[in-house]
C-alpha cells in the first residue's frame, strides 16, 4: 500500500484528475488504517488458544469483521464513483473483470 501511495506522488498532475488522485489516496489510506487498527485486532483477537476464546471475543470479532466491510466498501464505493466520472470526462468506458 506504501509503494502504491509513492507510486500515486510520481505521477504528473493531469486536469480532471486531482479529484479521482485524492479519492485513491484516500482508499489507500484508509486500506492501511483498516490493516493497522481493525486487521490487527482482529487477529490478536480470533488467534487466542481455546481456553481464553470467549463468547464476547467472538462477538468483537464478528463486529470488528462488520466494521471493516463498512469502512472498506464505503471508501471503495467512493472510489468507483469518481473513477466512474474521471471514465465520462475522458470518454472511456470501464470494465468489470470477472
Amino acid at each position: 500500500a506504501h509503494i502504491a501511495l509513492s507510486n500515486i506522488d510520481e505521477l504528473d498532475d493531469f486536469q480532471g484528475g486531482e479529484e479521482y488522485r485524492q479519492a485513491t489516496i484516500d482508499f489507500i489510506n484508509n486500506y492501511i488504517e483498516l490493516a493497522k487498527n481493525e486487521y490487527t485486532e482482529f487477529i490478536e483477537k480470533y488467534y487466542l488458544p481455546d481456553e481464553l476464546f470467549t463468547d464476547e471475543i467472538l462477538d468483537r470479532c464478528l463486529e470488528i469483521l462488520m466494521d471493516i466491510d463498512e469502512k472498506y466498501n464505503a471508501s471503495f464505493d467512493k472510489l468507483t464513483e469518481i473513477q466512474e466520472e474521471f471514465a465520462k470526462l475522458y470518454h472511456f468506458d470501464l470494465e468489470v473483470r470477472k
